[in-house]
């Protein structure tokens, strides 16, 4: 019985370092994510004049 406790514990500590580790990296990429688009650009490096540029949430 006691064995069944340790492995339980462990379980559910290895568990939550899981879920702590997910919500760390969709953090880092929350806080990475702009939002903002770059606008498009000509072969020389200046904006295209009347370009739109879009962003859109993939669900």
């Amino acid at each position: 019985m006691r064995i069944l406790k340790k492995i339980g514990k462990w379980f559910l500590i290895l568990i939550g370092v899981f879920i702590a580790f997910i919500l760390v990296v969709l953090l880092v990429i929350r806080i990475n994510s702009s939002g903002e688009e770059e606008p498009f650009l000509d072969e020389t490096g200046n904006v295209l004049p009347n370009s739109i540029t879009t962003h859109e949430d993939m669900v």
